[in-house]
């Protein structure tokens, strides 16, 4: 099942987003909490995905193995060793930023090896691990902004910049999802394949695709302005509110361009 790749994806893009964020001694509660959510998450699906993968529905192919998976217990062990560094009250944002970079170090790894010669795309791979790691990027600093902005309701004279900060992360990553997400369409649509494209597995595969589409990318960047006004004007709840809807859609969507990248093998 390829929701556990992306739980892998998520995990790394939440510790991704930590070391942008301009927190106080105030936000130590919430990097504590998205750190250890990084981590069971990050660890949960690498325990699945090594024990026997389709023992829990997963195709064999999916099993780590080699540099994949040190890749991955190297920025699991990065992450709890941050977390045990802000606990004894140090400041772990480079030992935070060394792990997530290690954790998309060990996306790329994952996914060449994933994608390996499947891709329908000869000419252009290197869309995959890209693909991949702004998957990461954009899933993970959303939720990061979510939850961070619940934080506001226990610290509402906090500084408003670590929320802005997390949402002007996110919109990058937004941004970054709808160009690779338009290259890889334009070369799947204009033939660049090294063989003829099957019509029934593009019908079956077309509900997915327009579904991604609609709650990945368009909805949520449709709400973008609002949340941005909302944020500008301190309307924390407000932002909270429109922010668990964006998280939503954007789950939703990354979770199916997973799917839609094995069924169809094209890194949409």
């Amino acid at each position: 099942m390829t929701v556990f790749i992306f739980l892998l994806y998520l995990s790394v893009g939440i510790v991704l987003t930590l070391p942008v964020l301009p927190l106080g001694r105030e936000g130590r509660a919430f990097y504590l909490f998205c750190a250890a959510l990084a981590l069971a998450l990050g660890g949960v699906s690498l325990a699945l995905r090594v024990i026997q993968p389709h023992a829990v529905g997963a195709n064999g192919h999916l099993a780590l193995t080699g540099l994949p998976l040190a890749a991955y217990a190297c920025y699991l062990g990065g992450t709890a060793a941050a977390i045990f560094a802000e606990i004894a009250g140090r400041r772990p944002r480079l030992l935070t930023l060394g792990a997530a970079l290690v954790g998309v170090a060990a996306i790329l790894a994952d996914t060449h090896v994933l994608h390996h010669d499947r891709s329908i795309i000869r000419a252009a791979a290197w869309l995959h691990p890209l693909n991949a790691v702004s998957s990461a990027w954009l899933a993970g600093s959303v939720l990061t902004a979510m939850i961070l902005g619940h934080y506001y309701l226990v610290m509402p004279k906090a500084s408003i910049e670590p929320l802005m900060a997390a949402f002007k992360f996110s919109l990058c990553g937004l941004v970054a999802r709808v160009i690779l997400v338009a290259i890889a369409s334009i070369l799947w649509w204009t033939g660049r394949t090294p063989g003829p494209i099957d019509p029934a597995r593009l019908i079956g595969d077309g509900m997915f695709v327009a579904q991604r589409m609609l709650f990945g990318l368009a909805l949520p960047a449709s709400l973008g302005y609002m949340t941005w006004k909302t944020i500008a004007m301190r309307s924390t709840q407000s932002a909270t509110g429109i922010l668990y809807v964006v998280v939503f859609l954007t789950l939703v969507g990354e979770a199916l361009s997973v799917y839609l990248s094995f069924a169809t093998t094209v890194p949409i």
